[in-house]
C-alpha cells in the first residue's frame, strides 16, 4: 500500500498520550457544528425539497463586493416573499462576464410554474430594473417535484447507509471488528462535522453535496484502512520488540504520518485553486470537498487510531478482572473440597462405629498402635473379631 521503511526511527513524541486532546477537540468542533444545525437548519436545494428554479442576466453589473451582492440578494428575496437561500447572486468572470440572480421558489406543477415564473420576472423588473437594467431569463426553468425531491433525499440516506455498511463488511474481513467499528466511529465523525459546518455556513444541499460526502468517506476509510495495516505489521514484530500496544500504534502513526500528508495535501492544494478561482458555481461543492478532506485526515489520525488504543486496554482490564476473579474463586473451591472430604471421613468413622470399630478423632485413616491402618486390614481385623465373638457365644451354649 506504501513503501515500508527500511529503519525504525523513534517517534519525535507520543501521538496516542494525548488522545483524550484529540476527543476533545473533536467533541467541540461536532457540539458548534450541531449547534448551528439545530439554530439554522440545512439549506435544502430544489433536488430534495421540490419546486422550481431559473436563473436571471442583468444587463446592469451586480455590485461587487459580497457584502453589497448579500444584502441585494436580501432585498429580492424579501420582495419575492421567499425565504433565506432561495435567491442567490451568480457572478462568473467569464468571457463574456456572467451576472446572473438564481431564485428557487415552490411550485407543483408545470402550469404554476409557467404563471409564477412570469410573476417573478415581473416584480424584478419592477423592483430592480433601475439598478439592475432589463432583466431576462437566462435559461429555462429547472423544475423538481415533490415525488422527486422525496425520492432523491430517500436515496441519498440509502446511498450513505449502504457504503458505510460495506465499508465496515470490507474492513470486518480484513482485520478485526475492532477495526472495522473504529473506522465506522471515524466516518461518521467526517459525516457529523460536514453537515455542521454545512448548516454553519449555509451551504446548499443539493446533489452534487451527496456526491461530495461519499468521495469524503472514500478518502477517509483508505487512510484508516493505511494505518490499521501498519499497526498489523507491527503487531507481528512485536514479539522481538516487546512493545506495549500504544507504542505500537504510535509508532505507525509516525510511519504513515508522510504519506497521509502528502496525499491529503494534493487535493487540498486542488480544491483551494478551485475555490479562488473555479467562480460562485464550483464553490458549494469545492467548500465541502476541504472541510471533509481536512475532517476525513483528522479522524483517521487522531480518532479511529486512538479509540482502537482505549479499545485495546479495556480488553486487557477486562481479562485481568477475569483472571483476578478466577484466582479469587479458587481458595473457596479448595475448601469446599476439604469440607467434603471431612464429611466423608466422619461417616465412615461412623459407619465402623456402628460394626463394633471405634474410630479415631481423625477418622478411619488415621494409625493408632496395634491396630492396621489400611482399609483391607480393618476389614480382616473385623471379620476375625466376628468370628472371635461367635466362639464365645459357642462355648456359653455347651
Amino acid at each position: 500500500m506504501d513503501a515500508r521503511p527500511t529503519e525504525t526511527r523513534t517517534p519525535p513524541f507520543d501521538l496516542v498520550r494525548l488522545r483524550y486532546v484529540w476527543y476533545g477537540l473533536s467533541i467541540i468542533v461536532i457540539g458548534v457544528g450541531l449547534i448551528a444545525l439545530a439554530i439554522k437548519g440545512l439549506n435544502l436545494g430544489t433536488d430534495f425539497t421540490g419546486g422550481a428554479e431559473i436563473q436571471y442576466e442583468t444587463e446592469l453589473p451586480l455590485p461587487e463586493t459580497e457584502a453589497e451582492r448579500a444584502e441585494l440578494v436580501d432585498e429580492i428575496a424579501s420582495s419575492l416573499d421567499l425565504g433565506a437561500g432561495a435567491v442567490k447572486a451568480i457572478v462568473v468572470s467569464d468571457a463574456p462576464l456572467r451576472r446572473e440572480i438564481l431564485v428557487r421558489f415552490p411550485v407543483d406543477t408545470k402550469a404554476e410554474l409557467d404563471e409564477r415564473q412570469e410573476e417573478i420576472l415581473g416584480l424584478l423588473q419592477e423592483g430592480f430594473g433601475e439598478r439592475l437594467g432589463e432583466i431576462t431569463p437566462a435559461s429555462d426553468a429547472t423544475f423538481v417535484g415533490p415525488v422527486v425531491g422525496g425520492d432523491l433525499r430517500s436515496q441519498a440516506i440509502i446511498c450513505t447507509v449502504m457504503g458505510l455498511a460495506v465499508i465496515l463488511g470490507y474492513i470486518w474481513m480484513r482485520y478485526n471488528v475492532k477495526m472495522a467499528t473504529t473506522g465506522i466511529i471515524a466516518l461518521i465523525h467526517d459525516v457529523l462535522v460536514m453537515v455542521g459546518f454545512t448548516a454553519l455556513l449555509e451551504i446548499e444541499v443539493d446533489a452534487s453535496y451527496v456526491a461530495a460526502l461519499l468521495t469524503i468517506l472514500g478518502f477517509s476509510i483508505n487512510d484508516s484502512v493505511v494505518i490499521f495495516d501498519r499497526i498489523r505489521e507491527n503487531l507481528q514484530g512485536r514479539a522481538g520488540q516487546k512493545l506495549p500496544f500504544a507504542k505500537v500504534v504510535n509508532r505507525a502513526l509516525w510511519e504513515t504520518m508522510a504519506r497521509s500528508i502528502n496525499n491529503s495535501m494534493t487535493v487540498i492544494l486542488v480544491l483551494c485553486s478551485v475555490l479562488l478561482f473555479g467562480g460562485s458555481t464550483l464553490q458549494a461543492f469545492a467548500t465541502t470537498l476541504l472541510i471533509g478532506m481536512i475532517s476525513g485526515v483528522y479522524s483517521s489520525v487522531f480518532v479511529a487510531s486512538q479509540i482502537v488504543v482505549d479499545w485495546h486496554h479495556w480488553e486487557e482490564r477486562r481479562q485481568a478482572g477475569k483472571a483476578r476473579a478466577a484466582a479469587q474463586a479458587r481458595p473457596t473451591v479448595g475448601a469446599r473440597r476439604r469440607r467434603q472430604e471431612e464429611l466423608e471421613r466422619a461417616r465412615t468413622a461412623a459407619e465402623e462405629v456402628a460394626a463394633g470399630q471405634p474410630a479415631t478423632a481423625e477418622g478411619p485413616s488415621a494409625e493408632t498402635p496395634g491396630r492396621p491402618s489400611t482399609t483391607k486390614d480393618r476389614a480382616q481385623t473385623s471379620k476375625t473379631t466376628r468370628a472371635r465373638d461367635k466362639a464365645r457365644k459357642s462355648k456359653r451354649r455347651y
